[in-house]
């Protein structure tokens, strides 16, 4: 969306804004109080009523991410640990069959 409007300076600047930051349906013709940064008008504008609606998002993330390293460090101190590094078992085959159960 594009709007208008005029700085503290009295500079009339028009800029693109995308509806994730502006409050509300926008009304041709509303006048309302907008935030902007005073060295780049046309590139930071926002409505001071928009709220952090994302924060969901990174909240979920974050939890999503803590969740999965926990799991992981869980089943790391929780999983059987193997003699020697050696995970083919003890018969040393590969085939994970001890010696003593195998019959011919």
């Amino acid at each position: 969306m594009i709007v208008g409007f005029t700085t503290r300076k009295g500079a009339q600047v028009r800029a693109r804004i995308g509806f994730h930051r502006w409050s509300g349906e926008p009304v041709y013709g509303q006048t309302k109080t907008l935030i902007y940064d005073p060295d780049d008008p046309q590139g930071t504008v926002m409505d001071p009523d928009v709220r952090f609606e994302h924060i969901i998002h990174v909240l979920g993330g974050l939890a999503a991410i803590l969740s999965f390293t926990g799991g992981v460090v869980v089943w790391r101190k929780t999983r059987p640990q193997s003699a020697g590094g050696d995970r083919r078992g003890s018969g040393g085959s590969g085939d994970g069959i001890s010696p003593e159960l195998r019959t011919t």
